[in-house]
């Protein structure tokens, strides 16, 4: 159409000139998001009835609010993925206690046991208290403070990973602000702050006896720590892409990595070297744990499989499918008989590993030998779906109950 001299000085202005028609073509949706529909249940009356001494209660109704109709031009509900509200999940070895990360950079530590959480009394009255008195660890405590929940602020990021110490008196957090805390779970307040990271901190570890913890992150490096230091004493170097997850071998001398570089990594943490590594998966590395008995590891990753690895020769001994979704978690039975499993398709599922085991540990075992993926479904041992909770983190406890821990979400 023809345009007046007014209108084209109106869409003049700009640097370049003014803006070519093709550049505004692009299909935009400027709509808001649906909100979400609110029936309300109105509360019983009731009505006295003629000849009979008893109120007869009336029908619940349903008041149905006003639905508010779809905007054409919104956008659609999953376009632009947003941030989970619950990031990291941790349960203390003895099932005793539950801390939670949160992307609101806080940490919500809950008892899952009768005990309630208590903090210290202040220090002027700590003082008129008698040192030498058996029960002393009780008199310290504050009643008055007693609480199911307790909440842990001083990260300015969200919180993506969190360690319970063995004593389970101490508490790690990995942060993505590139720190590290060590809070204290008597005072509920941080000890040190560990500052080494150049990025943020994916995963966080304590070693199976304390006092060493190892970290991990998008600098793709892990680095091994001490709780009296504030400087790390190892550090492990050598992945091409973001290092995701870490744990500890159960005799606390080598430390595993896995990658987005899609391998695994263990290293020797008395001289910092790499002594084995461990490739086969073909998506980012989400969650690796070496078996009770040190002689295995397991991992899981963004292609739907949970990988069993025979440390001796460092090859791949069984790969299991049935996921249909990415895997976070994993978790071994007391005895490292059952492995169990979880993730995004928020289901849970158990699979024998004693045969597996058993025939990688037998003296004809063939190094080349691998379980089919066809067999992998005999070696399921159950699928435990959800209604609708990802799996974010699973724990047998001492008398090997599966504890599984996910967020809830309703979808629209």
């Amino acid at each position: 159409m023809p345009r007046s001299k007014e209108q084209i000085d109106a869409a003049s202005g700009g640097m370049c000139g003014e803006a070519k028609r093709k550049a505004n073509k692009s299909k935009m949706s400027f709509g808001l998001l649906k909100e979400p529909d609110i029936n309300l249940l109105l509360d019983d009356e009731e009505e006295g009835v003629d000849g009979e001494d008893k109120p007869k209660k009336k029908k619940a109704k349903r008041l149905d609010v006003k639905k508010s109709k779809p905007d054409p031009n919104a956008p659609a509900q999953n376009r632009i993925p947003l941030p989970e509200i619950l990031i990291s999940v941790e349960i203390s070895d003895d099932s005793s206690l539950l801390a939670a990360g949160f992307a609101d950079s806080n940490i919500r530590l809950w008892t899952l046991t009768p005990k309630k959480l208590r903090s210290i009394k202040p220090a002027e009255i700590l003082q008129e208290l008698e040192k030498e008195a058996e029960d002393v660890m009780e008199r310290i405590m504050d009643e008055r403070s007693s609480t199911d929940c307790k909440v842990l602020v001083g990260h300015s990021g969200p919180v993506y990973a969190t360690s319970f110490s063995p004593d389970r008196n101490l508490l790690l957090s990995a942060s993505g602000d590139g720190t590290v805390r060590l809070w204290n779970l008597f005072t509920f307040s941080t000890l040190v702050c560990y500052k080494g990271h150049n990025f943020p901190v994916w995963d966080v570890a304590f070693g199976p006896f304390g006092h060493y913890f190892v970290s991990c992150g998008k600098d793709r490096t892990a680095r091994l720590w001490t709780t009296e230091s504030h400087q790390p004493i190892r550090l492990f170097a050598g992945h091409y892409s973001d290092t995701n997850c870490v744990c500890f071998h159960p005799n606390s001398n080598y430390v595993a990595t896995g990658s987005c570089d899609r391998m695994i990594k263990v290293w020797d943490i008395l001289n910092g070297k790499c002594v084995r590594v461990m490739t086969g998966h073909k998506g980012p590395i989400h969650k690796v744990l070496f078996s009770p008995n040190g002689h295995f590891l397991a991992s899981v990753s963004e292609d739907c499989s949970v990988m069993l690895w025979g440390l001796r020769h460092s090859n791949l001994i069984a790969e299991l499918k049935g996921h249909t979704e990415s895997i976070y978690s994993l978790s071994f039975c007391r005895d490292g008989n059952v492995l169990a499993s979880g993730g995004l398709d928020n289901v849970v599922k158990l699979w024998d590993v004693k045969k597996i085991f058993a025939e990688a540990e037998s003296e004809d075992f063939n190094t080349a030998h691998q379980v089919q993926q066809n067999d992998s479904m005999q070696l399921l041992l159950g699928s435990y779906p959800t209604k609708n909770t990802t799996i974010h983190h699973l724990h047998f406890t001492r008398r090997n109950l599966l504890l599984a821990v996910g967020a809830f979400s309703v979808t629209s």
